[in-house]
């Protein structure tokens, strides 16, 4: 068949886009030279309150910078991506005809015709931008562009050069290549502006008075400032402005599900704050402000606050991890610092699950024959107890009942799902060591929670390993987050930093690598293997490893206690240890032999092995790839069965001369293992 010469209609389409967008940057610059500040402040040496202002006018400026200075650069280099595309189809003649031949035409077309990948794939990056223009607008008080002539000009010229195989197509795949690679950086460039946008048209909600009354105050502080960042929605802004007011318990007047996962990280970064500043009277009424809410919407914020604590849980343990084993690379006592802050998160995760335990919110209530209603009061009293150095998590929560006056007809007065059996005076609170109290089984909507508790930390571990900063500022992702919530609380981000902790944490996160990967592997192990059993193997090894746990009584009597999502790094330590060497440095050579002599030959009531293989190898093989997390509960249980049988060995502990025989001798040296690694590697 001969060959044949396809129009293409208004190629230079693209440029006209392309100067659109040039316009546009022209335009947009114009206006942020209209209303471009400098903001500036003096303050005496020791004015803390001055400090505070200057690192808040220092944060108008970068976003001032960003916005008005950087966000023009990369859309002119956006339109001069377009713009060599043109040039380059114009220069093939590609703009005029396109030589084909019959074969492969409708794999060509499949290509290039709408539906198809390519013009898929750059209408894909048009939509995606249309919103960061029409915001980055709005900003600047002008009209978006019309993005929409680049989608049909794609359509229009490929769907007609589309019909016959070219002998143009290696030159213009080339061009398209080259066109959609650059297309992607700079798209990406001009994406991580939208955050810097978002925060600066949502932080108005907060209005300059009520920012200058937060830094009298002393609740907005110089190392917060990063806090503005990750506002992405008029809600998020409304947010940072309750939890930042004399009432932050008016955080419960707006929507939960409005409110970005990066703010909720703030928000109990905040509240953990308070714990660290002995704001007693603050935790209380925010967490008051619940007893009144309507239960759904409570469980919801609940919800949200114990999948933040479980992700700076998760980022304090990757951080741990790296001081453990590189202790000359940080400040003497950070470990210590980071045990403290991790500590606090465990007390405030055990608080929200104790008021979710206790069915803490209200609901419409029965009336009584009396014409009266019966409501549930709550008055929750923080006790920040100091003696051992840090907040020991102690939260009494009083719950009352009484009757109330007679109420109006249709009104609707508010009860608690809590019952009159539920009245009394609870204590929340958490432990380090090994504990026996009541383990019940979990209520199903308890057991609903952890479980999707399970998914949002085990997504978030996942994404926790990120790389370092490609620009002046980070686009603050959520782990980012994390990652400054953490550091800026143990003072790891100094002074000269604090304007750019997002770049600062990036950095330092990205080079944790060994800590992220000891967070997933024994966070996410354990999120992988639960069952119906998994509360059995919690228990056996917690007590194997003297892991600690959350708890909430009435009186003196223990109503639950749970290790569930509790983060406690020496038994994750300790666990660790145990996988590494099993009992093979507890023995010697000698007794390492007998030991597992005694284990292979071991036999069950029913005249079965009482030890797997992969039990007896997992104990006594300094090389097993074995890890506890892959044995079954079962396995597990045999494991605690097994040490049992070091009964004729003991251990001297060095510190205290104490000898202790057989199991608890095992689990007295295991425990000593952690400080003395630690102490060792600080003298290497």
């Amino acid at each position: 068949m001969g060959e044949t010469f396809p129009k293409v209609e208004d190629i230079g389409g693209l440029g006209d886009y392309a100067q659109q967008i040039y316009r546009f940057t022209d335009s947009y610059t114009s206006a942020a030279n209209k209303t471009y500040r400098t903001y500036t402040t003096t303050f005496e040496e020791n004015d803390q309150q001055g400090q505070v202002i200057a690192a808040f006018m220092d944060k108008l400026n970068t976003m001032q910078a960003q916005l008005f200075d950087q966000f023009p650069v990369a859309l002119d280099a956006y339109a001069q991506t377009v713009a060599t595309y043109e040039e380059a189809l114009t220069g093939l003649g590609f703009h005029s005809r396109m030589w084909s031949k019959q074969s492969g035409a409708e794999d060509l077309k499949k290509v290039y015709s709408e539906g198809g990948s390519q013009i898929n794939a750059l209408n894909d990056k048009v939509d995606e931008l249309k919103k960061i223009f029409e915001e980055a607008a709005s900003v600047a008080d002008l009209e978006a562009p019309d993005l929409s002539a680049i989608k049909e000009t794609a359509v229009s010229d490929f769907s007609s050069a589309g019909n016959k195989r070219t002998t143009m197509a290696s030159n213009v795949q080339s061009a398209w290549s080259s066109f959609t690679s650059n297309l992607t950086s700079q798209a990406s460039a001009i994406k991580a502006f939208e955050q810097v946008i978002n925060a600066a048209r949502y932080m108005g909600q907060w209005s300059p008075k009520e920012v200058y009354a937060a830094i009298k105050r002393g609740d907005f502080t110089a190392d917060e400032m990063y806090y503005i960042d990750a506002i992405t929605s008029k809600e998020d802004g409304q947010a940072l402005k309750a939890i930042m007011s004399e009432a932050p318990e008016t955080l419960y007047e707006l929507n939960p599900d409005k409110i970005s996962e990066s703010m909720y990280n703030n928000i109990m970064s905040e509240q953990i704050d308070w714990i660290y500043d002995g704001k007693d009277n603050r935790l209380s009424r925010f967490l008051n402000g619940q007893g009144s809410l309507e239960l759904d919407k409570a469980k919801k914020f609940r919800e949200q606050f114990l999948y933040a604590g479980d992700r700076l849980a998760a980022t304090t343990l990757a951080f741990m991890y790296d001081a453990y084993e590189n202790p000359n690379s940080y400040p003497p006592e950070t470990l210590e610092k980071f045990q403290e802050y991790l500590t606090h998160i465990n007390s405030l995760n055990g608080v929200y699950m104790t008021l979710e335990e206790l069915g803490i919110g209200a609901k419409q209530g029965d009336m009584y024959a009396s014409g009266k209603y019966k409501h549930i009061s709550y008055t929750i009293d923080v006790k920040l107890d100091r003696s051992a150095g840090y907040f020991n998590g102690t939260v009494v929560i009083n719950v009352e009942q009484w009757e109330d006056l007679p109420g109006e007809k249709g009104a609707t007065p508010y009860i608690s799902y809590a019952e009159s059996s539920k009245t009394g005076q609870y204590t929340s609170g958490i432990s380090y060591s090994a504990a026996t109290s009541n383990n019940r089984q979990e209520e199903a909507a308890i057991a609903e929670l952890n479980r999707k508790r399970d998914a949002r930390l085990e997504d978030f571990v996942k994404s926790l390993a990120v790389g370092s900063a490609t620009f002046p500022f980070v686009t603050i992702s959520l782990s980012l987050v994390a990652g400054a919530n953490v550091l800026t609380a143990v003072g790891l981000i100094s002074p000269d930093e604090q304007s750019q902790v997002g770049e600062v944490t990036a950095n330092r996160v990205g080079a944790i690598k060994e800590g992220v990967d000891f967070v997933k592997s024994y966070i996410t192990s354990e999120i992988e293997i639960k069952d119906g059993k998994q509360g059995s193997r919690d228990n056996i090894v917690g007590n194997l490893v003297n892991k600690g746990g959350w708890s909430y009584s009435k009186g003196e009597t223990t109503q639950q206690f749970s290790r569930d999502h509790f983060y406690d790094f020496e038994s994750m330590i300790q666990e660790k240890y145990i996988d590494d060497y099993g009992v093979t440095e507890f023995l010697s050579s000698e007794e390492l032999s007998d030991y597992k002599n005694e284990l292979v030959t071991a036999r069950d009531e029913n005249n079965n092995k009482a030890y797997s293989n992969d039990v007896i190898d997992y104990l006594t093989n300094p090389n097993s790839e074995v890890q506890l997390s892959d044995l079954s509960p079962d396995e597990v249980s045999q494991v605690s069965q097994a040490l049992k049988r070091l009964d004729g060995y003991e251990y001297t502990d060095t510190d205290t001369g104490t000898v202790y025989m057989g199991e608890e001798g095992y689990i007295s040296y295991v425990d000593d293992q952690y400080q003395d690694s630690f102490e060792g590697k600080k003298e290497e």
